[in-house]
């Protein structure tokens, strides 16, 4: 026979209002008398829970970063200092992989196929030249990185 669960909404309140504050899972769990394990199995199971234990999660995060800076700001030990610098920098990693504010922006390459169409979006006929152009792809595979100018 199962061990009956440990989940209640009074535990599950506690869990979400610690990782809000800041504070870690595992350190929650053993204050509450809860297996880490289960608090998992938990959340594998229910979608919901999952999911305001992430929004808490972050939550926490921003509430980390807070106390990491005002920890920073009021150091007076060199120790101290190096410390909370350590840290802030950790709740910066932790915020760059769970809150999309601070993740870095994605840089991509982009490839294109076909002719490039160089020049400018006008009308204008000077001495009987247009002044659009398109280059095919021959022109620009003849140019050299000399002729080239940025």
């Amino acid at each position: 026979m199962a061990r009956p669960s440990k989940r209640n909404p009074s535990l599950i309140e506690a869990l979400l209002i610690g990782l809000e504050e800041g504070r870690y899972e595992n350190g929650l769990c053993e204050e509450l008398g809860v297996d880490p394990s289960a608090v998992r199995a938990w959340k594998r199971n229910d979608s919901d829970l999952r999911e305001q234990v992430r929004e808490a999660r972050c939550d926490g995060i921003l509430a980390r970063l807070e106390t990491d800076k005002l920890r920073l700001e009021t150091a007076a030990s060199r120790d101290e200092i190096l410390r909370a610098k350590e840290c802030l920098a950790h709740s910066r990693w932790e915020a760059e992989k769970l809150l999309k504010d601070f993740q870095p922006v994605q840089k991509q390459e982009v490839a294109h196929v076909g002719p490039y169409v160089i020049g400018w979006e006008s009308d204008v006929v000077l001495d009987g030249v247009d002044e659009k152009r398109v280059v095919s792809d021959e022109e620009l595979d003849a140019a050299t990185s000399e002729e080239v100018v940025n």
